[in-house]
C-alpha cells in the first residue's frame, strides 16, 4: 500500500500521534518531495533505497534512521528507486534529549537504531500493517522515553487544542506558571518558544484547512484566526512555506484535478 497509518492505543497515544508507513518508487527525473513545517517531530526508519536531502544544488544521503525536527522552512527529500519508510509522529512536548537542537535533521541514538536492525530481520516476512504493530509494541514497552514536564505537556496541549490561536498568558496559565518560566521551559526542553510553537500549529491548521477547502475566503479565514489582516496571514504562511496562500490554493486545485 502507498501510505497507511496506525493510531496507538492508550497510554501511548498521549505521546505519539500515529505510526505511519509509505511505499513508493522515485523516478530519477522526479522533483523532490516538499515537507512543510508542522507541530510534530518524526522518527524516520528508511528501508530499501536511502532518502536524499536536497539543499539547492547539493544533495546529502541520509542515514537509515533519522529524525525530522520542528522545522522553520520546508525540507526537500528524494530517493533513487524504491523506498519503504516507517515513521513515528511525536507530539511536540516529547523531550527526547537528542531532539533539543535547531538542526532540522538529526541522526537517531543507538537504542533506536537497534530497533531498526530488529525490524530488518522480519520486514521481508511481514506486511506493512504488522511492521507498524511491531513499532507500537516497542514503544509501548519504552514509555520511560516519554517522561516530560507536566507544565510543558499541559501548555502544548492547550496550544494544539486552540489551533495556535492563543495568548502567551493563556499558555502559561494552562500550567499555572508565569510567562517567563514557561518560555524558559520551552526553550530548554523543545528548543522553541511558546509563541514559536503556536505559530507552527496555526500554520498547520491553515494548510490543512486550505487543502480541504480551497474555495475559502482568505480574508474571513484571517479574521477567524486572529490575524490583523490578510497580509498578516500571508506573511505568516509564506514564512513557513515559501509561498503565498493563494499560490498554495492553486497548487491544491491542480492536484485535485489529477485525482478526478
Amino acid at each position: 500500500m502507498p501510505y497507511q497509518d496506525l493510531s496507538p492505543k492508550l497510554p501511548l497515544n498521549q505521546y505519539i500521534k500515529c505510526f505511519w508507513s509509505i511505499t513508493r518508487s522515485f523516478d530519477t527525473r522526479e522533483k523532490p518531495v516538499e515537507i512543510l513545517p508542522d507541530s510534530y517531530r518524526e522518527l524516520i526508519f528508511s528501508f530499501k533505497s536511502p532518502c536524499i536531502l536536497v539543499k539547492g544544488n547539493s544533495e546529502e544521503v541520509l542515514p537509515d534512521c533519522f529524525a525530522v525536527n520542528l522545522l522553520e522552512k520546508p525540507l526537500y527529500i528524494k530517493a533513487r528507486g524504491d523506498i519503504f519508510i516507517v515513521g513515528v509522529r511525536l507530539y511536540p512536548f516529547i523531550c527526547l534529549g537528542f531532539l533539543n537542537t535547531a538542526e532540522p535533521i538529526i541522526g537517531l541514538p543507538l537504542s533506536l537504531t537497534e530497533l531498526y536492525s530488529a525490524i530488518v530481520q522480519v520486514i521481508t516476512k511481514n506486511p506493512a500493517e504488522s511492521v507498524l504493530e511491531l513499532f507500537e509494541d516497542y514503544f509501548s514497552s519504552s514509555l520511560k522515553l516519554f517522561d516530560t514536564d507536566s507544565r510543558l505537556l499541559n501548555s502544548c496541549r492547550e496550544i494544539i487544542e486552540k489551533k495556535g490561536v492563543i495568548s502567551a498568558s493563556a499558555i502559561s496559565g494552562a500550567s499555572f506558571t508565569t510567562n517567563r518560566t514557561m518560555e524558559r521551559i520551552f526553550r530548554k526542553m523543545i528548543g522553541q518558544t511558546p509563541k514559536g510553537l503556536a505559530r507552527k500549529v496555526r500554520f498547520e491548521f491553515i494548510r490543512n484547512f486550505l487543502w480541504n477547502h480551497p474555495d475559502t475566503d482568505l480574508t474571513d479565514l484571517a479574521c477567524s484566526l486572529n490575524f490583523t489582516d490578510l497580509a498578516h496571514l500571508s506573511n505568516d504562511f509564506r514564512r513557513f512555506s515559501n509561498q503565498n496562500p493563494s499560490d498554495f490554493i492553486e497548487y491544491v486545485r491542480q492536484k485535485k484535478k489529477l485525482l478526478i
